[in-house]
This record gives structure tokens, sequence and C-alpha cells, in this order.
């Protein structure tokens, strides 16, 4: 310690210090251990960047402090004060940065996941001073990325996990840091953290637990890319797009865990004889498709979710979503429009069809009469409410609709929605049609909310 203090000029603060030393180290040693350094010896050595440096069993009271945070961010009284849109600004400003550090060093406890997550959800749909608000639309809509119908709130369970699949990838890719060092000599002397037969030790430390945790999304998404096929496993790694070829055997006996892929070269060129010994003749076409390296570049690997095949945090937990891409189109467009964030989010409930609508209403038990307030008899349904109510088509009717656009007045509602929203290069009076069209709908829908409510007021 001397000798590096007159290296490197700095001095170290044997006051400010303290040692600690491990639960089985004998008493009297750790106090001679102290006594040598003239540091203090301590149970906990607090924090580190604001989180606490773990030497025990991870708890709820752990990251306590994390909940306090965002409590403390998304205040109850802020909802008052911001409509919708402005209320997923602030969450995604504020799960984007003040849980991070904490998730990707630990698997957080599920009940903390769960709170975040409850927190979010809560001040989204307004809830404050323990007065609960509708929740409209389900909590596994919502986290979805926008493009795939949600509004991009990530789950913090999932995250935390892409978090630390992050940490897995920079151990795996042979990080410098004494961390990754100290993990790789303790851990994985002879394992394979990638294997699905990988078992954790029963006595590891949570922070390897936690990147044990991460390294499960790897599994799925990591493959590899061959170069002169010496590290990748023929039949047990995945390099090929039919995934383990050990599944695809024609005869388990013919498997051999230890070969490699080179194994089934002959002259820089695939062993075709072999292969189709081994293994059925559409998986042969599509191994032989591979073409061989002649630079002798090492197999490496690489993640299959990027372009690139460099992990990112994003595409992890990207990769952990069912996806359609034919709705995420869809989507995509509505979230393009060019109108007000709030009127954005209104359009976001009017497309899933989520208004509070009396059917809706009755659907929640909210109401016991599901008819609309100004036609008798009539179930006051989404499609009936902005488009076949007298009152809305009156509306309609005054403002007219494009000369190139079709009638869509018989369509159900999707359909009639989808028609109107996605019409391109459509003008109406100087207006995109589509943004025209759902400030109409805002207005029908203000009006008819404020129209119950002054009716209302009349009979109290």
């Amino acid at each position: 310690m001397n000798r590096f203090c007159e290296l490197s000029g700095q001095n170290v603060n044997f006051e400010k210090s303290k040692l600690y030393c491990s639960p089985n180290t004998n008493r009297n040693l750790a106090k001679e251990i102290s006594s040598i350094c003239g540091s203090p010896l301590t149970h906990d050595l607090g924090k580190y960047l604001g989180m606490p440096l773990i030497h025990s069993r991870i708890s709820k009271q752990t990251y306590a402090e994390v909940i306090d945070k965002v409590q403390n961010r998304l205040a109850g009284w802020k909802s008052k004060t911001l409509n919708m849109a402005g209320r997923l600004t602030l969450i995604q400003a504020v799960t984007s940065s003040t849980p991070v550090y904490a998730m990707q060093t630990a698997k957080l406890p599920s009940c903390t996941t769960k709170t975040l997550d409850k927190l979010n959800r809560d001040f989204l749909w307004g809830d404050c001073d323990g007065k609960k608000k509708i929740h409209l639309v389900k909590w596994e809509s919502v986290c979805k990325p926008k493009w795939l119908g949600g509004l991009g709130i990530k789950k913090a369970a999932t995250m935390n996990q892409a978090m630390l699949a992050k940490t897995s990838w920079r151990m795996l890719q042979k990080d410098e840091g004494l961390w990754s060092e100290v993990f790789r000599s303790k851990y994985l002397r002879k394992d394979n953290l990638l294997a699905d037969s990988y078992k954790k030790p029963t006595s590891c430390s949570s922070t390897w637990s936690s990147v044990c945790y991460g390294a499960s999304i790897l599994r799925k998404g990591l493959k590899w890319r061959i170069g002169d096929g010496a590290s990748a496993h023929f039949w047990t790694n995945k390099w090929s797009d039919a995934g383990i070829l050990g599944n695809h055997a024609l005869d388990s006996s013919m498997i051999d865990n230890d070969m490699l892929v080179q194994d089934f070269w002959n002259n820089n060129e695939w062993d075709r004889i072999l292969l189709y010994a081994c293994l059925p003749p559409e998986i042969v076409e599509q191994i032989i498709s591979i073409p061989i390296s002649i630079s002798g570049h090492e197999d490496r690997l690489i993640w299959n979710h990027s372009t690139n095949g460099q992990f990112s945090v994003k595409s992890a937990y990207l990769s952990t979503l069912e996806v359609n891409i034919g709705l995420s189109q869809s989507w995509k467009l509505i979230w393009s429009l060019k109108i007000p964030p709030k009127l954005k989010m209104f359009t976001w409930l009017l497309f899933q069809g989520r208004l509070l609508t009396n059917v809706n209403r009755v659907k929640r038990n909210l109401t016991q009469n599901p008819c609309c307030p100004h036609c008798a008899g009539t179930p006051e349904t989404m499609t009936h409410l902005f488009r076949d109510c007298p009152k809305a088509r009156a509306i309609w009717i005054a403002i007219g609709r494009p000369t190139t656009m079709q009638r869509t007045d018989r369509l159900d509602w999707e359909a009639w929605i989808t028609a109107n929203i996605f019409q391109k290069n459509c003008k109406f009076m100087d207006f995109d049609w589509s943004h025209l069209f759902l400030f109409v709908c805002w207005y029908i829908w203000k009006w008819r909310n404020k129209s119950i409510l002054i009716s209302t007021s009349r009979v109290r």
C-alpha cells in the first residue's frame, strides 16, 4: 500500500476507510488485520454509487431506497397537473434513469419489480390520494413497444433481466475488468455458462446468481458465427438456422458432443457424405449453404437479434416479446401522425376500443344501462357513439368527406377506423383527412362527456 502511494502520489485516508471481513474470518485475526491496516472493522460497507454493497441475502429492504426515489418522482399530485401524455413522458424519464444502476448489478426481488410496475401503472392512469382510477388497458398490453400497440413502458422484471444479460455478455466477451476475471476463474473454470445443462452452484454469491439470471436470455439469442470451425461444437451449439443439430440427428448414437464444426469439412468443403449420413436432407441443404471461411478467423459468438451481431439491452428486451409484424405496421402509422401528444393518447384508446362507452361500462360493472343517452334503446357501442348516433352523424354530414374517398359508413368499427386513419395523401380543406378525422372523434367524445355531466348536474 505504501509503495502504491509513493508511485501514484495519492494517499489513503485510513480514518475514512473501513475493513470488512467474511463472517467466517476468526475475530482475533480480523482485529489483527484491522490493526495492521489502521482501519476499523465494519459489518456494512454502505453504498457505492447509491447502491448497497451487498454481503448477504438480498431482501425487500435492500432496494427500498430505489422504490422511495421512484415514488417521490411520481408523486400523486403530479398526476393532477399532467394529462395522460405528460404522465407517460414522466414515467419513461423516471424509469429509464432511477433504477438503472440497480438493475444492471443485481436481480431485484420480485416484490421490488412488482412495486415499480404498480407505481408506474397507478401514475399512468391517474391514481391519486388513495383514489383508484379505471385502468382502461391491461398492463401487459401497455408494456408492449408502441409499434406493437403498447405505450413503450418497460416491465421492471424483464428490463432487469435484459440489463443483467448485458453484464453476462460483457463477461463472455472476455471483459478485462477484475470483476470479470474473478467470476470466470471462480465459477467457469470448466463449465459453460451458455450450456442448457449449466446449473449455478448452490452456494454462489447473489451477484453470480444475478449473472446467471441474465444469461438465460443469452442462451436463447446467441449463436456462433463460423470462422475456422475450431470452437463451435457441431451437435450442441447453435450455429445454423436449424438450431441445435443434435435435435435433428437421424440416429442419436451418431452424436458425439466433442465434435467440432471443422470435423465435418473435407478439403475446405462440407463433407456431404458425412452430413447426409447424420442429418435429414433439408437440414443438410441449410448447412452447405453456409460458406466455409478461408480467412482463418476464429469462430465467435454473435447476438442473433441485431443486424451487426452486437448485444444491446433494447434488442434483449424485445427478444422476450411476441412480435406480430402485420399489426406493427398499423401502430407505426398511428404513432407517426403529426398530431398533439394528448390526441395520440386518445387515438391509442380509440383504436383499442377501450373508451368508456356505456357498453364498456356495463362490462366493468359501472352501470347497468348500456344504452346511448341520446338514443333510447340503442346500445352505446364505439361504432354508435362515433358514427351511427344521430348527433354524430349530423356532425359528419356537416363536415363532409373527401371526394377521393369511398363511403365507409357501412364498415364495422375496426375497418371504419382503419379506413379513415390510414388515408395516404388524402387532403380535405387543406388538412390531412386522418388528422381532421381524429380531431372530430375527439370533439365528439368531449361533447358526449360534457353533455352527460350537464344532464347529471341538472338532475341533482
